[in-house]
């Protein structure tokens, strides 16, 4: 298990218990807001609650929330929305730094303070662990090594947006482009440095695609919408795209690949890319277009060496 991935919970994933979290202490501090005004009603006089009502309450919640994970999971494992629960641990970061900043400046507020900032702060890490899971299981232990992909990592960082619990967004950023004969490292590089941005609290929203897979998505075909495809990892905050110009290339693969890249261009949305090819034989694979906005906006890392899957491991 690399460091940042939550311990497994069985049935009750980190999502499952952040949603959870979040309704039992917004349940918490709605039964004490409702109690400070039955309070003040009755003079100041305080008089003590029915348990039964806040274990009914909290009761209710759960029923909730365990039907909301049974949800979730449905939605991920058999409608492919396993976005769904991520978006949703998002949002309730959001809804807990608004509970700390709001939560009412009486006797004891503090402690419902203390409480929703506590709980930003959590349900943040395990937005943190939900996409740091999504990496595939042979680069959960990548790296970044190479100064140019450890300085595009702080200069995203360094761009990043302000976010709650302290930690920080992607609005936008610089590209980097990983070029390298086949097997040197590339794509280790590419989510080291994805590892790298999760590790410095950085929140992220990203996703990865090869351009072959990227270009087999979008063929047309019955009841699929590659106009929305297209335009999701257009506007992701962060993308890998892999293995760029190692697809065959066509007039309709050129274009697509200039519609991704203009759109990430004139945003200014980070895009971490690798390729086999050497930048030279860059703008004969992809086209001016694509070539002449790749220069602007990416650094480069160029990678050399033997091809390491070839290579047999140094004994220890």
């Amino acid at each position: 298990m690399t460091p940042l991935a939550l311990p497994a919970l069985g049935h009750w994933n980190a999502t499952s218990l952040t949603l959870i979290a979040l309704a039992l202490t917004c349940s918490a501090l709605l039964i004490r807001r409702l109690t400070q005004q039955r309070t003040r009603r009755n003079g100041g006089i305080r008089k003590p609650a029915s348990p039964a009502v806040t274990i009914a309450a909290l009761a209710a919640v759960g029923c909730t929330a365990y039907s909301a994970d049974t949800s979730w999971r449905f939605a991920a494992d058999y409608l492919d929305m396993s976005g769904t629960a991520e978006r949703a641990t998002r949002k309730a970061v959001a809804l807990a730094a608004r509970l700390a900043e709001r939560t009412p400046k009486q006797r004891g507020g503090w402690r419902g303070r203390r409480i929703a900032r506590r709980l930003s702060r959590a349900v943040a890490q395990a937005a943190v662990g939900i996409d740091d899971r999504r990496i595939p299981p042979r680069y959960r232990e990548a790296l970044a090594t190479q100064p140019e992909v450890l300085g595009w990592v702080e200069a995203v960082t360094r761009a990043g947006r302000s976010g709650p619990a302290g930690t920080r967004g992607i609005s936008y950023g610089p590209s980097l482009l990983i070029a390298g004969p086949t097997g040197i490292g590339k794509t280790h590089q590419a989510y080291g440095a994805v590892r790298s941005l999760l590790a410095a609290g950085v929140r992220l929203r990203w996703q990865a695609v090869t351009s072959a897979d990227l270009y087999a998505q979008l063929r047309p075909r019955p009841n699929h919408d590659p106009e929305r495809e297209i335009q999701e990892l257009g506007r992701c905050p962060l993308l890998i795209l892999d293995d760029l110009g190692a697809a065959k290339q066509s007039e309709w693969t050129e274009e697509l690949t200039y519609r991704l890249i203009n759109r990430r261009y004139t945003e200014m949305l980070p895009t971490l890319i690798t390729t086999n090819l050497p930048i030279a034989e860059l703008r004969n694979a992809v086209g001016d277009r694509v070539a002449s906005r790749l220069a602007e906006m990416t650094t480069r890392a160029i990678l050399t060496g033997p091809d390491r899957r070839r290579t047999p491991p140094l004994a220890a």
